[in-house]
């Protein structure tokens, strides 16, 4: 039941944020909804909880008498009703069914509370949907004029050389700017890339647009298309007479890729605020009232659960007869129950200490760069311009450009130079080639990815309909595995790059989707390889054994489109699953039967045949007849069965998703390819942590929520590594440089490795004030889910087409069997409120507060930077949905990280001082991380020397995955709790650094005494 959920959930969660026709995005959109319906009539089924309940009390009579067998991530065999996983199982789906009251409600108030519950939740997935569904489809952005021979805009020779593109943006989502906007500082490759020839009707349809329009949302009835746009400084004031010839503009759209190079490199203060507003006003107003109604739909669920637990004496220990409070009512005290902090008291905790380290550095940092804007005359609003969107102080489109002066300046470091050594598809390879290093993994492409248009192959071409059409039937999960399982080319390990031939049945929802299979390496270590070699239900063919195991497959998404999802994230696809179970009776008979023949064969052919029964045997599970191998071979989710009665194993590997908008082709920001080791992080997370899985619940990265930034974070480490980024990261040399060099000069120059140095010192810069970001907006995310407010909820989530009515069922919920998830007719509809009875919350607020407000409260209290004006930030913060009141897993688990670092540091530490000291006597070198014995280690001193660490960190955390919690996970890999001094160490970096001046000190700003490499830059961008 969990992994055919699953399957609907994951699949269609990715498909409506990625795929190119709307109508399957739509579709997609309705199958989850669908499956989460099942999913809470699932969560509120009474049968099923006494059922597990049942099973609770067996496991306890079982166990009474020892403890639960300690986890053992390589074993294998049949699921045993009093192992680890089992057990943890079962306390795990009570502990789900106890926080949605199910079990304490008294039962003759059942039926009306889960109806109330099933409404809610309902209504919480359709709003989700609907806020994400905007974000992904609002697409916004600003045309500058170029005049074809304005000399003041210093349009650059390539960039005027380029023949411009059409516009990709409408008239209406395109704030005009004027020629005197300066694009100087940007790259005159972003330039050339982004020039678009405009129609002159098109541009005066703009001007009118965004002209005499205020901040306030539009009248009900209007809609996006007359957008409520606060006008910028240097609005395009002439509009192009009627009949003109098309204009020459540069558009730079709120996608990923334009708007971060806009606002960290340009220089005009104009245009970095025009992008960085655009951006800001994403998803408004549509997502205002959106987002209201699901805060409040969460709050009303929460205090629903509270209030029947209170009732029927189901509190918290130590608060029993006594009134809840508002923790114990709100959204994050529901959700927090299942996470590592476990009540909001924590987060707070955890907030106010990082509060307290962070605060104080911080605000030197921020003293030090209001300076630097204030000391500059180019940052300064001219006169006659004056507007409230355009503000002085310090704001966040001021970081990007600011922070690069500093990293010039203080550090030596300069984007022009360190983007000049990363493109994509370097990066890939680099993030491919570290982690098979680390962790012991091959990689196949078995689709390479194409530019071109979308065809009619794989997921949502001729597979569309019947995968898509099939979602509304209770087969969904089981149709959409519609693909056989490729031929796999053989990958040389001392390859550049990554490569294989393109089998056409690897199905993918796009042309440029790049598919790869994961495989284990082949050292005779691997446990799942059966006695033919071969791992048993294995789709690798034999040319491919040793490669090791299968482990599961990866999409890599990588380019932006139209409609497509705007930043960067792993999506699973498919959990991983195997399970095993008892052979009939009339298996027992066949299997002993062909035993008894075996052993008359005699000879060389008997013993081997009863070694393989041995080993068969050891391992709980036989081999299958060679039609039915075929048979499970043909499906990545493999059901075999020997026709001989033999026991059955079901296998599904994992699949992930990495969706990201990078540019395909030019220079890299190294932030961005610090961002794909994130993302690959996660990705790892999902595979590995999907093998040998018995319960879909623990597979992946199932884990709670304040964990499961940990391993992303920590395999950001590794971009930060010379002897990592030495291994991709590489420019072509020019000309110039060669012939200066005379002959013999290398044409390619590997990222040096003081460059590397310089640019870890630079990360430190900013550091402490983006902690404190981090606080505000978990904060925030805290805050808004935690009773301080009342939301009115106006928004109506929109309702489904009638050809995409829900006809999946839920399991037997009541005395009366199955039912249906379509709403009753007898036009009374479910209970308006909880059980009966006096309410026993605080009440919330009477007032309803309006969302701009409140989150405009929480950053006065503690962001470190005002919020610009004419932003609305509650609508295009995805998180505060994807996430609700969590988003301080990412801090939580950051101070994890630091800690979880230690082990990989210690072993680079001592395999540099073991490379530093000369071999012994016996002409061995010293011990590195448990490696000896080479003359020289080429990884010495780096991360990748770290393998013992890396080895255990993949045993103890990343194939765990759900089975431990969080903290025992942290325990068993570094042997006790996690602590914050590596954090508080991290934080403190480069608080000595000369260009923040002594404390309290009116330092000069930097920036003076390096100007801008103009070789990389345009002249006036």
């Amino acid at each position: 039941m969990d992994s055919r959920l699953a399957d609907v959930l994951m699949l269609g969660e990715l498909l409506r944020e990625v795929h190119p026709e709307k109508s399957v995005r739509e579709a997609a959109s309705y199958c989850v909804q669908a499956a989460a319906a099942n999913a809470t009539a699932v969560s509120l089924n009474r049968p099923l909880f006494d059922a597990f309940h049942s099973l609770s009390k067996g496991q306890r009579r079982a166990l009474r008498a020892s403890a639960v067998p300690p986890i053992d991530p390589s074993a294998r065999g049949r699921d045993v009703v009093v192992s680890h996983d089992a057990v943890r199982y079962v306390r795990k789906t009570l502990e789900a069914f106890a926080r949605s009251g199910v079990g304490i409600v008294p039962e003759e108030q059942e039926a009306a509370f889960f109806a109330r519950i099933r409404e809610l939740q309902d209504r919480i997935t359709a709003l989700s949907q609907q806020y994400d569904t905007a974000l992904a489809e609002d697409r916004r952005g600003v045309w500058l004029l170029v005049p074809g021979a304005a000399a003041s805009n210093a349009t650059p020779p390539a960039a005027a050389a380029s023949a411009p593109g059409p516009p990709s943006l409408a008239p209406k989502d395109a704030l005009p700017l004027s020629g005197t906007v300066s694009v100087e500082g940007l790259p005159a490759d972003f330039v050339a890339a982004r020039l678009r020839s405009v129609p002159a009707a098109s541009l005066a349809e703009a001007v009118a647009a965004h002209t005499g329009l205020t901040d306030s949302a539009p009248a009900a009835g209007d809609s996006k298309e007359a957008p409520a746009v606060v006008p910028l400084p240097g609005p395009l004031a002439a509009v192009p007479p009627s009949g003109a010839p098309p204009v020459t503009v540069l558009e730079i759209s709120t996608d990923y890729p334009d708007a971060g190079p806009a606002t960290k490199y340009a220089i005009d203060r104009r245009l970095r605020a025009a992008v960085s507003l655009q951006s800001a006003r994403r998803g408004f107003p549509q997502n205002q009232a959106t987002l209201a109604s699901l805060l409040a739909a969460r709050a009303e669920l929460s205090r629903t659960i509270a209030e029947a637990k209170a009732k029927a004496g189901a509190v918290a220990p130590g608060r029993a007869g006594g009134p809840l409070d508002a923790d114990q009512c709100s959204p994050a005290g529901l959700s927090l129950q299942s996470m590592m902090a476990k009540e909001p008291a924590a987060v707070r905790t955890l907030l106010d200490r990082v509060l307290a380290i962070a605060r104080g550095p911080g605000e030197r940092e921020r003293l030090a760069l209001e300076r630097m804007l204030r000391q500059d005359p180019a940052q300064q609003t001219p006169p006659g311009e004056a507007n409230p969107a355009l503000p002085d102080g310090l704001r966040s489109f001021d970081l990007g450009i600011l922070m690069e002066r500093v990293r010039r300046s203080a550090f030596n470091v300069s984007s022009d130079r360190t983007r000049a050594f990363f493109t994509y598809a370097l990066a890939r390879r680099g993030v491919i080639t570290t982690a098979a290093r680390l962790f012991g993994l091959r990689f196949a492409v078995v689709a390479a990815p194409s530019l071109g248009a979308p065809d009619d192959t794989g997921i949502g071409g001729k597979a569309r309909d019947r995968a898509l059409d099939a979602c509304l039937n209770p087969d969904f999960a089981k149709s959409l595995t519609v693909c056989e399982r490729p031929v796999i080319t053989p990958l040389d390990e001392s390859a550049v790059a990554v490569e294989a031939s393109a089998v056409p049945d690897a199905h993918r929802w796009h042309p440029s989707v790049e598919v790869i299979d994961v495989y284990t390496v082949a050292d005779g270590s691997d446990e799942t390889e059966d006695d033919d070699g071969q791992e048993p239900f294995s789709s690798a063919p034999a040319h491919t054994a040793n490669r090791g195991a299968y482990i599961g497959r990866l999409y890599l998404d990588a380019f932006p489109r139209k409609d497509k999802y705007k930043h960067m994230a792993m999506f699973p696809v498919r959990p991983g699953l195997m399970r095993w179970q008892e052979p009939s009776e009339e298996g027992r008979r066949r299997r002993q039967l062909r035993a008894a023949a075996e052993e008359q064969q005699g000879g060389a052919a008997g013993a081997a045949a009863a070694a393989r029964r041995g080993l068969a045997s050891s391992r709980t599970t036989s081999r299958v007849g060679a039609s039915a191998l075929a048979r499970a071979m043909s499906r990545r989710s493999r059901v075999g069965s020997g026709g001989d009665g033999s026991e059955v194993v079901l296998e599904q590997h994992p699949e992930a998703a990495l969706v990201c908008n990078f540019e395909p082709e030019g220079p890299m920001e190294h932030s961005d390819v610090v961002t794909l080791f994130h993302e690959f992080g996660h990705a790892l997370h999902h595979l590995l942590g999907g093998r040998h899985q018995r319960f879909t619940a623990f597979s992946g990265a199932s884990t709670e929520t304040d964990f499961v930034e940990v391993p992303s974070q920590l395999n950001e480490a590794f971009a930060w590594d010379a002897a990592v980024l030495a291994s991709f990261a590489a420019r072509k040399r020019t000309d110039e440089e060669m012939l200066a060099e005379g002959a013999g000069a290398p044409q390619v120059e590997v990222i040096p490795g003081d460059l590397v140095d310089r640019m870890r010192a630079a990360d430190a810069a900013g550091r402490a004030l983006g902690a404190w970001r981090q606080a505000y907006l978990s904060a925030l995310s805290l805050r808004l889910h935690a009773g301080e407010f009342a939301f009115s909820p106006d928004a109506e989530p929109k309702a489904a087409p009638a050809n995409a009515a829900r006809r999946m069922v839920s399991p037997t919920d009541g005395k009366d069997g199955q039912q249906s998830l379509e709403p009753s007719g007898d036009g009374g509809g479910p209970p308006s409120g909880p059980p009966s009875g006096q309410s026993t919350c605080p009440p919330l607020p009477e007032t309803k507060t309006p969302l701009d407000a409140a989150v405009n409260l929480i950053a006065d209290e503690t962001s470190p930077l005002p919020p610009m004006p004419g932003s609305h930030l509650a609508s295009n913060f995805a998180h505060l949905v994807g996430y609700g009141s969590n988003y301080y897993s990412y801090t939580w688990s950051d101070v994890i990280v630091k800690d979880m670092l230690g082990p990989f540091e210690a072993a680079k530490a001592a395999s540099a001082s073991a490379e530093a000291q000369p071999a012994n006597a016996t002409g061995a070198e010293s011990p590195a991380d448990g490696q000896q014995g080479k003359d020289v280690d080429p990884d010495a001193g780096s991360l990748l020397s770290a393998r013992n660490a890396a080895h255990r960190y993949r045993r103890d955390v990343l194939e765990v995955a759900g089975r431990l919690d969080g903290d025992e996970m942290v325990s068993a890999f570094l042997g006790r709790d996690f602590e914050y001094g590596a954090y508080e160490a991290w934080l403190g970096e480069g608080m000595g650094a000369a260009w923040l001046g002594e404390p309290g000190q009116d330092a000069s700003a930097p920036g003076e005494a390096a100007a801008p490499e103009a070789a990389d830059k345009t002249p006036a961008s």
